[in-house]
């Protein structure tokens, strides 16, 4: 069903799995999607689209480590992390900017969301909401707790990954399977203690198996090419993900008893994503790049972290300017273009021009020069975030 691959083989199916991927960029679409329509007032649980974002980021961050790392034997931390904030940094300050002035010209007062713009800027939003609340955050800023938890994983698992990768890679799965039990443990947890409802909804507990699911599908890639009985299998994981996926979205019931340690069908979820994105991670045939790999719907994907960034500021403003929310009226079509056009000039203009002229600084082309050799199109795109 699957052949292990060790040597040069691994580094080889380590930079495939890196490749650019359309099939991936249609399926942070949807997700996008899925998140800004629950947003915009649809009955959904939209929610749900930033746990596929968060497998996406665990698969699509750990590939490209595992490619260079196999490549170089090492892992550059100071390229690896200034890439990240040359991809993430400038639409987030604008976007932070833009929602203080507007709060600023509304009237809006410091005390209730002061500690929004910090948490956005810090990347510790989902600790902030954590323990404090969304007392100080308010609506305007929420949307920046998936970022943080991402940051921390970016911030963590790298040295994490070079430490493993190097010397135990047969213990990395059962490590990961660990974790991802845990974190089912310490959701019950906190539902048993009464935890707050912020501190379960938006705290990195809830969320981190998300994460590593991603990364245990990186970690296959790398270590196994599927036959055919196995491609038959993983796309049969792939089309029951979707299911579960949508069944979830349309608030549909799923597996009884689980309600009980899974409220929020979080876990259920990063499950559900895992099948899915395991099967769009090695999709090349035509009718998956002819639906998901579209050129309109690939396009949509390279959007999904300003279309992130940006709709809930939208929004807001629509909704003071109207009364109703974007789903409730058909003047929210006109809304869905200008939030489109709007984003659509955020990567044109500053996301991807900014990105490419921080992207290689001087400090680091002072590096090795073959460091740059063979990096992966995905390693100057999105990342797993509405990245």
């Amino acid at each position: 069903m699957v052949a292990r691959v060790t040597g040069g083989l691994a580094a080889q199916s380590a930079a495939t799995a890196s490749r650019y991927n359309p099939v991936l960029d249609g399926l942070r679409a949807l997700a996008v999607v899925a998140v800004i329509g629950d947003h915009a007032g649809f009955h959904s649980h939209g929610f749900h689209g930033v746990t596929v974002f968060f497998v996406l980021s665990g698969y699509l961050i750990t590939s490209l480590l595992i490619h260079e790392c196999d490549r170089s034997g090492t892992v550059s931390f100071r390229r690896f992390y200034w890439r990240r904030f040359a991809r993430l940094a400038p639409a987030l300050v604008v976007v932070v900017i833009a929602t203080v002035g507007y709060l600023v010209v509304v009237g809006r007062s410091p005390a209730t969301y002061w500690a929004g713009p910090v948490g956005a800027l810090t990347s510790s939003m989902d600790l902030i909401q954590a323990i404090s609340g969304n007392t100080a955050v308010g609506i305007h800023f929420q949307w920046s707790w998936s970022l943080g938890i991402e940051e921390q994983f970016y911030l963590l698992w790298p040295i994490g990954l070079l430490l493993l990768w190097r010397r135990h890679r047969g213990l990395i799965a059962p490590l990961l399977l660990v974790l991802v039990a845990g974190a089912w443990v310490l959701r019950a947890l906190e539902l048993a203690t009464n935890a707050s409802h912020e501190s379960v909804f938006f705290g990195p507990v809830s969320h981190y198996d998300a994460l590593v699911l991603g990364v245990l599908i990186a970690v296959f890639r790398a270590r196994y090419t599927p036959g055919r009985a196995g491609d038959v299998v993983i796309g049969i994981g792939g089309a029951l993900g979707a299911v579960g996926l949508l069944v979830l979205e349309f608030r549909l019931p799923t597996i009884p008893g689980l309600d009980a340690i899974d409220p929020d069908a979080f876990g259920q979820a990063a499950v559900f994503a895992t099948g899915v994105v395991l099967w769009a991670s090695g999709s090349t045939g035509r009718a998956a790049r002819l639906v998901l790999g579209s050129r309109p719907l690939a396009f949509l994907g390279r959007l999904s972290y300003g279309l992130y960034l940006w709709n809930i500021l939208t929004i807001v403003a629509f909704v003071r300017l109207t009364g109703f929310h974007p789903a409730q009226t058909r003047w929210g079509i006109v809304w869905g273009a200008a939030l489109l056009a709007l984003c659509t000039a955020s990567y044109l203009l500053v996301e991807r021009p900014l990105r490419r002229r921080w992207g290689s600084p001087a400090f680091l082309r002072r590096g090795r020069q073959a460091d740059d050799v063979g990096l992966p199109r995905t390693a100057q795109g999105p990342s797993g975030h509405l990245t």
